[in-house]
């Protein structure tokens, strides 16, 4: 075979919803020594120029096309290897959908010159091996099951840990870096992704403070950074940590993936359901092997199943927790004869105390709840618009949350009153409402040092007391994961607390036992009831929506490939989505069928993407888009 006649299969960079398929393209002479499978390229489709990936190099004779277009240009960028591409290619086929959209998220934009740049091998130093042997003596006071991840490791195993953390503030990053710090001195790749890229600076400092220098991904970050990162993780040994823009990043075997639960809020970036990052990592550990990690306070369901079915080992904290939270019902604080539910009379007492006595005390808020409802001057009811949505503030103006339409004047559905936007009375509800209220219950000087926060953005900082406020108000959400996430932030903000912590809220008997224990009574309650129920994990979700006739037919077309029994599958809907001329299905379908949902899916979609029919896997989101 002659070199100048090569051909290549190069996918264009082309996201949904109408993305190329794969096309040949001849190899000019220049490029045929450097072209190989998974190397960047430039080409022209429809008169142009965009990127592509290179998937497959054959003898000219083998293509079905004749008149081919050459290729334009071929990138000094590394090239993804075989399991990179698989990677890639195993996630796509796990939610139904397209190489083209993972690609879109897992490929930064190129930077020329960066590609110039030199890079630099991080050597094992003396510092790095005083810190691993304080970090390991310190963990292994916390922790039972740390010996377990360290032979693990050592032996180039393939294994999965679930690691519970300890009550101790600033934990998180220590875990980390102790992790980043083995896997330097063994020789693996280190990849960890956090919720935000807000934790980065705090992360970089810990790291630093252990003679470690990671690499940083993330939308905040320029795409020079961006890109540096990548190359530098294409060439291996890499230490990198970002959100989760990082979690295809081309880490080389053997390599240690971690996905961090444990900040209290959901990870940014990405599109979904490509960027569920705890199934890509898992997806990605099954296909390669090496050590998968996922780190929170408290497991959820789908990780005690991991437990419970011995896929994954436990670290856990060997000891009680130090401080044991307080937790006063509705019911309590009356029997208690305190009326005020919202801010109890023995909280403001402790941060008085606090406040006299110079110290720091944190108030967390439920996720979501900093908004701003508006009131009918005239018999204080509810403002709403003709479509009944709730009417919302951004900038000067008002709009209706549900139609988005905006209006100088609104009528009072109660007394009929016509109120202009300007007369209507704001009741601001959250960390504002929480701040107006204190500032009539304690002295200025009390009140600078009472921080108030949400709970999805806790600065992780110490404080003397922590107090969480209107618990009740956290279960406000359809995410079937939602109840862990809620005591994960819980545990996140107790863990910053040196002397009390006090909940004001109810919750599941289990939940709160798992809270005031700092136990894992609540996970292995959640996956009985989810198991009772037939829900994920023990079900796959799979929500189709779009016309209702589409919606329907697409449904029939799954079930035909799937090939699933009687009972084996429930079909909800189709349910109106409200505002829409859409409607929603959802498809429960029980394991062993649902794990090829995504091929049975990727095979109508592409059927079906014509007539508006829209596919989404999601095994912890049930009926949400």
């Amino acid at each position: 075979m002659h070199e100048a006649f090569l051909v290549a299969r190069i996918l264009p960079f082309r996201p949904a919803p109408s993305p190329y398929p794969a096309l040949d393209y001849l190899v000019p002479l220049p490029f045929s020594s450097e072209i190989q499978r998974g190397r960047r390229v430039r080409i022209h489709v429809k008169q142009r120029r965009m990127e592509g990936l290179v998937l497959d190099l054959f003898p000219l004779k083998e293509s079905k096309f004749q008149n081919l277009k050459s290729l334009d240009e071929v990138f000094p960028s590394p090239a993804l290897d075989e399991k990179q591409i698989n990677d890639l290619e195993s996630v796509a086929r796990f939610f139904g959908g397209r190489l083209s959209n993972t690609l879109d998220l897992a490929l930064p934009s190129r930077v020329k010159n960066v590609e110039s740049r030199p890079w630099e091998d991080q050597k094992w130093s003396g510092k790095n091996e005083a810190a691993l042997c304080n970090l390991l003596k310190e963990a292994s006071g916390l922790y039972s099951g740390l010996s377990s991840l360290t032979q693990s490791l050592s032996n180039f195993e393939n294994q999965s840990f679930v690691w519970d953390l300890a009550q101790k503030r600033g934990n998180i990053f220590e875990c980390l870096a102790l992790l980043g710090l083995l896997s330097k001195k063994l020789g693996y790749s280190f990849l960890a992704c956090l919720p935000s890229d807000r934790f980065f600076d705090q992360a970089k400092n810990v790291f630093s403070t252990y003679g470690l220098d990671p690499l940083f991904v993330g939308s905040s970050l320029g795409k020079a950074q961006n890109y540096a990162s990548f190359l530098s993780c294409c060439k291996g040994g890499a230490i990198a940590l970002g959100t989760r823009r990082a979690m295809y990043l081309p880490m080389k075997d053997p390599c240690l993936m971690v996905d961090v639960n444990a900040l209290g809020q959901a990870f940014t970036d990405g599109m979904a359901p490509y960027a569920n990052v705890r199934d890509v990592l898992s997806i990605r550990h099954k296909n390669r092997g090496g050590i998968r990690i996922s780190i929170s306070y408290c497991h959820a369901a789908e990780q005690e199943k991991w437990l419970r079915e011995k896929t994954a080992l436990h670290i856990f904290p060997s000891s009680p927790a130090p401080l044991r939270p307080v937790c006063f019902s509705r019911d309590r604080l009356l029997e208690m004869g305190d009326r005020f539910v919202h801010l109890p009379s023995l909280l403001v007492e402790e941060l008085r105390k606090n406040g006299n006595e110079g110290k720091k005390s944190l108030l967390v808020c439920p996720a979501g709840s900093d908004i701003t409802l508006f009131l009918c001057p005239k018999c204080s009811a509810f403002m709403r618009c003709k479509c009944k949505g709730s009417l919302k503030s951004k900038g000067k103006g008002i709009f209706c949350s549900r139609c988005r339409k905006r209006q100088n004047e609104w009528v009072c559905y109660k007394c009929g009153a016509t109120i202009p936007s300007y007369g209507l009375v704001a009741l601001k509800r959250g960390p504002e409402h929480v701040k107006e209220e204190l500032k009539g219950l304690l002295k200025e000087k009390d009140l600078k040092n009472v921080d108030v926060s949400l709970a999805s953005s806790i600065d992780q900082r110490p404080y003397s007391l922590v107090a969480i406020l209107d618990a009740w108000l956290s279960f406000f959400s359809l995410n079937l994961d939602a109840e862990s996430k809620v005591l994960n932030s819980w545990m996140e903000a107790a863990s910053l607390a040196s002397e009390k912590v006090i909940l004001i809220g109810e919750g599941q008997k289990e939940l709160l036992s798992s809270f005031e224990g700092w136990n894992y009574v609540f996970p292995a309650w959640d996956l009985e009831e989810k198991r009772k129920a037939g829900m994920p994990p023990f079900r796959t979700a799979l929500n189709i929506w779009g016309a209702e006739k589409e919606v329907q037919k697409s449904v029939e077309e799954v079930l035909k490939v799937l090939k699933a029994p009687e009972g084996e599958f429930e079909v909800m809907g189709p349910m109106p989505i409200p505002n829409s001329e859409e409607c929603l299905c959802v498809l429960l379908v029980s394991l062993p069928f649902a794990d090829g949902l995504g091929e049975a899916v990727a095979s109508v979609s592409h059927l079906r993407s014509a007539s508006g029919a829209h596919f989404w896997i999601d095994p912890y989101c049930f009926g949400c888009r």
